[in-house]
């Protein structure tokens, strides 16, 4: 074997120890997380349709939603640790809502949804948010027939917005799912009022199935 031969394999060999040495799973390493999806779930793959509101529309909104695997029998939830809605103004990205010094998660809200039929009527109940919770708790398991269903504040997209986009820190532990996404409203205050009426789904992640590592979801991110 010729010198140069000999030089290249250990090259080679010092580069492949120096890449995996200490190699684990980023938060922010979702590549080899599961993305299959709920099979009740109307929409199994992410998608983005909207980067910004619809003329005249004011408001966006981050949000995420989470069901347990009822073909497990084993206990699964999904702990958020932040929820944050952002746009992209003069290349700049700026954070519009999610965690402060009072709402320690950026998570606002919180509802359990009708699973079978996916979200049916818009029929759900409330559940109750600590704003000063370090983590929230979506217990998928323990209400396994609803979605669980969550986010932040609706924020005012700034008229010289390039484009929004949402992220989520999230830990799922056991056989859970979940998805985050966008929602665009006409402004702050309007309610649901059927499809597409006051409200529009502007871009929704793939799903992500168990992992116990912390990740960083995020959708429509440029």
């Amino acid at each position: 074997m010729s010198n140069s031969i000999k030089k290249l394999l250990i090259l080679s060999i010092l580069s492949f120890a120096l890449t995996n040495c200490g190699s684990g799973s980023s938060s922010t390493d979702t590549e080899n997380i599961d993305k299959s999806a709920p099979p009740e779930a109307p929409i199994k793959e992410g998608y983005v349709s909207l980067l910004l509101p619809p003329e005249d529309w004011s408001s966006g909104v981050a949000w995420v939603q989470a069901v347990h695997d009822n073909s497990k029998d084993v206990a699964s939830s999904v702990e958020i640790d932040w929820v944050r809605f952002l746009c992209r103004v003069d290349g700049t990205d700026i954070i519009l809502a999610g965690e402060d010094d009072i709402n320690k998660t950026g998570i606002s809200w919180a509802a359990l949804y009708y699973r079978e039929p996916w979200f049916y009527n818009d029929i759900h109940d409330v559940l109750s948010v600590n704003p000063a919770d370090d983590i929230f708790m979506l217990d998928t398991s323990t209400v396994s027939d609803r979605v669980w269903h969550a986010g932040g504040e609706r924020a005012v997209v700034p008229e010289d917005a390039e484009r929004c986009f949402a992220e989520a820190r999230i830990r799922i532990d056991g056989p859970a799912w979940f998805q985050m996404g966008i929602d665009y409203w006409i402004d702050q205050t309007a309610s649901w009022d059927g499809t597409n009426v006051n409200n529009t789904e502007g871009a929704v992640s793939d799903w992500y199935y168990g992992t116990t590592d912390w990740i960083v979801v995020s959708v429509a991110n440029p």
